[in-house]
């Protein structure tokens, strides 16, 4: 059926029953295969607690993480859902240096607008990431933030359920398999994922976000102020 020498699944391919029946008919009873990626997913927020925790006043159920750990798993991926980060920039940015030793990708949810108590962006300059893009063209989701760091990468989404929901399914795609097998070879003026072998780009996200990543964001956004003009020069402009 297969000529001799004929490649018969080539690498970097998601093994399938089709794959797997091709291979077996030859005879191939073991293959070198790539650990799934692995990711933290932490949530942030002082008002959330985990479903098993009587809900107090003033307090929510996190839907975020579970939520998107479903999301990865589903997508090859092995995310490690971890308890809520406080609403305390330094606290924030030691978890999150610790975090990017340990893990390629981290994702977080919430904290990373412009109020009073969104601490992520500092947080994130604080643990030593380096900012690639601060706010995207997108609704909902506008204040989504992506650093790296020794080429691992951050990516900080709106705690709004279908906020990150919808950003991270605008990120990462929406085919399954499409984070199965990726390896992050490094930030060097964008975040790129590479397959394993580091021959074949898998996704960019500053090439595919090139029509909608906005300006860094600093603060909260500067009120805009219009030129006006008077009735008596709208007239003199008028004579002229």
């Amino acid at each position: 059926d297969i000529a001799p020498g004929k490649c018969l699944v080539p690498a970097g391919t998601r093994l399938d029953e089709v794959s797997l029946g091709l291979l077996a008919g030859q005879g191939v009873q073991t293959v070198t295969v790539y650990a799934k990626p692995r990711a933290a997913l932490m949530p942030t927020g002082d008002e959330l607690c985990s479903p098993e925790t009587p809900l107090r006043p003033g307090k929510i159920y996190d839907s975020n993480g579970p939520m998107l750990a479903a999301r990865m798993r589903r997508l090859g991926a092995e995310p490690t859902l971890l308890a809520a980060g406080p609403d305390d920039p330094a606290a924030l940015a030691g978890k999150l240096a610790r975090l990017l030793v340990e893990y390629p990708l981290v994702i977080t949810t919430g904290g990373v607008s412009v109020g009073d108590r969104d601490y992520l962006p500092q947080a994130a300059e604080e643990a030593g990431a380096k900012l690639l893009f601060y706010g995207i063209g997108a609704k909902p989701g506008t204040p989504a933030l992506a650093a790296g760091k020794d080429g691992h990468v951050l990516l900080c989404l709106s705690g709004n359920p279908f906020a990150s929901f919808a950003t991270f399914r605008l990120l990462f795609g929406q085919n399954d398999g499409v984070l199965r097998g990726y390896a992050v070879a490094g930030v060097l003026g964008g975040m790129v994922f590479y397959d394993q072998t580091g021959s074949r780009l898998l996704f960019a996200v500053l090439k595919k976000c090139s029509g909608w990543i906005k300006m860094k964001r600093r603060g909260k956004k500067s009120q805009k102020t219009k030129k006006r003009t008077t009735r008596g020069q709208a007239e003199n402009m008028e004579r002229k």
